[in-house]
Order: structure tokens, then C-alpha cells, then sequence
């Protein structure tokens, strides 16, 4: 429905719109975000616009006119809405998210217990599921599955390559298990990201939201493993991890002690996302930006740490009991 008005436009001129679209996306983040960071807040606003635009992910879906600005645009009205406690915004962004089903789903499973949250979370589901249901009939729905999956396997599209362009669990998997063994890559996946849905879901679970440290590192955490166990993912897709460096930067620009190792790995990670390069020559010279998924299983690693020391500071460790406030 977003994008019927732009097919009664001229190719070029539907793409320009779009264009437009995508950019005033990306300048309303930082108003969206600078206000609820201490550290990062007080950074220039053309910084903020050079950091969107220099990080490789968000300038390739803008060039390319994709959607998945718009769903990184969700992510950040998500963070403000935590910030403001209103759990009903938050799983209703979330919802309106779901376009990319694969790169929400997981994110919002680890937050089970917040029980406004998930019930905004499947009323806006419920309705987005009855306007498509309108829009194709029960025959179109039915067959979508079916579609999404034989074009998944279809090897005349080539971008849908798992050793290529696929940088998360199944894609490194793939390319380090031999085609001949499809069971043994299946059961590796499905070990893996049942490991890194639980992990998630451990920190959701121990998080106290009342402490902003504790709940950006959880949602950092909760960006990284969603693109990792996501079945399917581009370039492009990337781009929320944008947000999830940001929200690591502000803990390592505050004054919290952190291990010199945890920093380290986060420093590390987040320079090596940011070095555009990088991506040109995995994706476009040796088609193995599978090996970005290295990066980001350490940078998912060096985020646990951070969670363990934030919950283990002087003033006490969190008892599990508190963090299940609703």
C-alpha cells in the first residue's frame, strides 16, 4: 500500500520521490535519537548525517531506493518510545515493522514478558495481517509461503546465494559446510540460532528497563542476534545495525567502568562495521561478505560482555526478580 501512489509515477520520478522519502528519514534520526544520549547528544548535527550517510549499509539502501531505511526509521521511534515508557508505542512500531518480518520477529520474541508491549505487538500483527488478507484473498496468502520459498532456492537469482551476500549465521554456515551435507547445515542453524535466541532471551529476561545502560545494551544486543539468526538478509538490511553502534558508542563514551577487554571488542567491531571498503571488496571482488558475520557473532560476544559488566557494577547486581517488572 506505501508504494502504489509511487507506481502512477514515471520510473525515475517514483524513484526520486522514494529518494526524497529515504532522506527525510535518515535527517529525522538524529532528532529522534540526540535528545535521549547524553554523550552522542551533544555531538553536531552534520556528524550525525556524515555517520548515516558514511555507514556503507544505509548509503547503499538509499542509493538503491530500498526499505529498509524506513524500517531502521522504526527502530529509532522504537528506542524513543522505551525511552518514554510506553510500552503500547513500542510494540506498535514494532508491528509496522513486521514488512521484514525476519528482522523484527526475532528481536520481539526475547521481549515476552512485557505483556502491554506484545499485546500492542499482535493487535497491530492481527491488523496488518486482515488489510493483506483483503488486498490478496485467502489464495494469495496461502501462496506466499510457498513463493518466498522457492525463490529462496531458486539459483536463477542470484543475490539469494547463501556463501555470497548473506552476512549472518546461515550464510557463514553454508559457506563453511559443503552442499553435499544440506542436514548437517540445517542442524548446525538451527543449533546456533537456538543458542543466540536464548541468550537472548536470558538478557531480556535479567534486564531491568528502569536503568537506561542496562536496556540500550540489551536492545544493541537484541539488533545484533536478529540479523544474525535471520534466515535471509542483504546489504542493505545491515543498516540497523547503525542504531545498535550508536547505543553501544553512548556506554563507551559514559563514565561506567567497563573491562578493557569488553571496550577493546567493541571499539574493534564497531570500526571494522564502519569501514566501507570493506564491504565493496567482500561483496563485489571475492562475493564473501559472508565473513561480516564473524564481526558481528564477536560484536554479539563483546555485547554479552558488556551486559555482564553493567549488571555486575559496584552498586550491585540486579536480582532477575526485579527486571520482570511489567
Amino acid at each position: 500500500m506505501l508504494f502504489v501512489p509511487l507506481a502512477h509515477l514515471p520510473y525515475v520520478t517514483a524513484y526520486l520521490t522514494w529518494f526524497l522519502v529515504n532522506a527525510a528519514l535518515l535527517v529525522s534520526i538524529p532528532f529522534l535519537l540526540r535528545t535521549r544520549l547524553k554523550a552522542l547528544g551533544h555531538a553536531p548535527l552534520y556528524l550525525w548525517l556524515l555517520a548515516c550517510l558514511g555507514f556503507f549499509p544505509i548509503f547503499i539502501a538509499l542509493i538503491q531506493g530500498q526499505d529498509s531505511i524506513l524500517l531502521l526509521f522504526l527502530y529509532c521511534l522504537t528506542y524513543a518510545s522505551v525511552g518514554r515508557r510506553s510500552e503500547f508505542s513500542v510494540g506498535g512500531w514494532l508491528a509496522l515493522g513486521l514488512y521484514k518480518y525476519h528482522l523484527v520477529a526475532p528481536f520481539v520474541l526475547p521481549l515476552w514478558r512485557r505483556k502491554r508491549l506484545i499485546a500492542a505487538f499482535l493487535s497491530v500483527a492481527l491488523s496488518l495481517g486482515l488489510i493483506s488478507l483483503a488486498i490478496t484473498g485467502w489464495q494469495g496468502l496461502l501462496d506466499y509461503p510457498r513463493y518466498v520459498w522457492g525463490s529462496e532456492h531458486d539459483a536463477k537469482y542470484v543475490l539469494n546465494s547463501p556463501p555470497g551476500l548473506t552476512a549472518n549465521l546461515r550464510g557463514l554456515i553454508s559457506a563453511m559446510v559443503p552442499a553435499a551435507h544440506p542436514e548437517i547445515r540445517s542442524c548446525l542453524l538451527a543449533l546456533f540460532s537456538a543458542m543466540v535466541l536464548l541468550l537472548m532471551m536470558y538478557t531480556a529476561g535479567r534486564t531491568l528497563w528502569a536503568d537506561s545502560g542496562r536496556r540500550q545494551a540489551m536492545l544493541a544486543l537484541n539488533l545484533v542476534g536478529t540479523i544474525l539468526i535471520s534466515y535471509h538478509i542483504f546489504v542493505h538490511d545491515l543498516s540497523l545495525l547503525f542504531l545498535a553502534v550508536v547505543l553501544v558508542l553512548e556506554l563507551l563514551l559514559s563514565d561506567r567502568p567497563l573491562p578493557n577487554a569488553t571496550r577493546t571488542t567493541l571499539w574493534v567491531c564497531i570500526a571494522i562495521l564502519f569501514f566501507s571498503p570493506l564491504y565493496q571488496v567482500l561483496s563485489l571482488r571475492y562475493r564473501q561478505l559472508q565473513l561480516m558475520a564473524i564481526v558481528l557473532v564477536i560484536f554479539f560476544l563483546g555485547l554479552l560482555s558488556l551486559v555482564h559488566s553493567l549488571h555486575t557494577r559496584p552498586d550491585g547486581p540486579v536480582s532477575p526478580g526485579a527486571s520482570a517488572g511489567r
